[in-house]
């Protein structure tokens, strides 16, 4: 009788941010014994599509935990696990990533640049310090109005916008689009896209 041994425990490695899926994120198995095979589960669920040593994810559809089953040619297995989320929003010069653009301004400091992925963000967002928010370009990154919006400035009325920028002396939003969906119709007060206020 011939008992063999388990192939030893994968490794998973990334190529690009292990945590990040907006560009692509690499993930890839050290290599299965004498000519062995890959399975690998997504949230425990087999994913017969991927079979190959690396496998490549891009979009937050794609987030998720990620299992590799590594198979030798004896039959044996072993397994290693990681966690790729979806956090869409990397600030470029902290090389930190967020999961929603306001949390991505909370944590910035003054002059920092956020770049935001292609995809819709449905928030009122606030920046009260220097910043540069980039998207991806018009129609790709758009940021929403929510049903209701909380933050305003008053002029002759209160103004309520989908992204308020105040008291910062240099505050750009770029390369994506604000749609108000329709809500101010019905808000029942005055509604902007992108509000400026001692800023």
């Amino acid at each position: 009788v011939t008992i063999q041994s388990p192939p030893d425990t994968p490794a998973l490695s990334s190529a690009g941010n292990s945590s990040y899926v907006g560009t692509n994120v690499t993930l890839t198995s050290s290599a299965a014994p004498n000519g062995g095979t890959y399975t690998w589960y997504k949230n425990g669920t087999i994913d017969a599509t991927l079979t190959t040593q690396s496998i490549i994810l891009s979009t937050a559809a794609q987030s998720g935990s990620y299992t590799v089953t590594v198979t030798d040619a004896n039959g044996s297995t072993s397994q290693a696990t990681a966690d790729v989320l979806y956090l869409p929003v990397h600030n470029t010069t902290a090389n930190t990533y967020h999961s929603t653009i306001q949390s991505g301004v909370d944590a910035a400091s003054a002059g920092d640049v956020l770049d935001v992925c292609s995809g819709t963000f449905t928030e009122q967002v606030e920046v009260n310090k220097n910043l540069t928010i980039n998207g991806q370009g018009t129609g790709s990154t758009i940021v929403a109005s929510p049903t209701t919006l909380t933050k305003f400035f008053t002029t002759s009325a209160n103004n309520y916008p989908v992204i308020y920028g105040h008291d910062a002396a240099d505050i750009r939003i770029q390369n994506l689009t604000v749609d108000g969906l329709g809500n101010g119709a019905t808000a029942g007060y005055r509604f902007l896209g992108i509000g400026y206020n001692n800023a």
